[in-house]
């Protein structure tokens, strides 16, 4: 420790600018860290964005479509049948991309590790996969929670509609 502060000390003397090998271990560190935290926001303001964007979307194009459902509960269908029919639809219209998401991310991660890791840390990649499988899975479980949501909110929507309207 001492030989390093005594070069440091020399190179003082000398007025040449210079980097020790720690201080850029230390830069390049809070550089990481840094941008590990950026990129973690941004990905959770775009989940929460997109899942309300998914959301508002189909709850909106249900109440566009809310006489139709009036023509069914006329024609006998009960308020059971409506909720089953409204989720099934909310599954494959929020299920689908989440799935193809979740199986694409799997190829995309196990190319990011296998592409930009060193050769000594490759030997890790099935470790890593295993990590980034459970926060995919994770994220899965997030966008179904989201879906229930939805999916009360259409109940919720459907149980209006069942109140009997007076026709003028």
């Amino acid at each position: 420790m001492t030989a390093y502060l005594d070069l440091n000390e020399k190179l003082d003397e000398t007025g040449i600018e210079y980097e020790s090998y720690l201080q850029n271990i230390g830069r390049q560190l809070f550089y990481t860290i840094a941008s590990s935290y950026i990129t973690l926001y941004l990905a959770i303001v775009f989940l929460v964005v997109a899942n309300t964007i998914v959301g508002v979307q189909f709850l909106m194009s249900q109440q566009k479509t809310g006489r139709r459902y009036q023509t069914l509960i006329r024609l006998g269908a009960t308020y059971e049948t409506l909720c089953q029919s409204a989720g099934k639809q909310i599954t494959w219209f929020m299920g689908l991309p989440v799935l193809v998401a979740a199986v694409s991310s799997l190829f995309g991660v196990r190319a990011l590790f296998t592409g930009i890791l060193s050769s000594r840390t490759r030997g890790t990649v099935a470790e890593m996969m295993f990590v980034s499988a459970a926060m995919i899975l994770l994220l899965c479980v997030i966008e179904y929670i989201y879906m229930r949501v939805v999916k009360r909110s259409s109940d919720r929507y459907l149980l209006t509609l069942m109140q009997p309207q007076r026709e003028e």
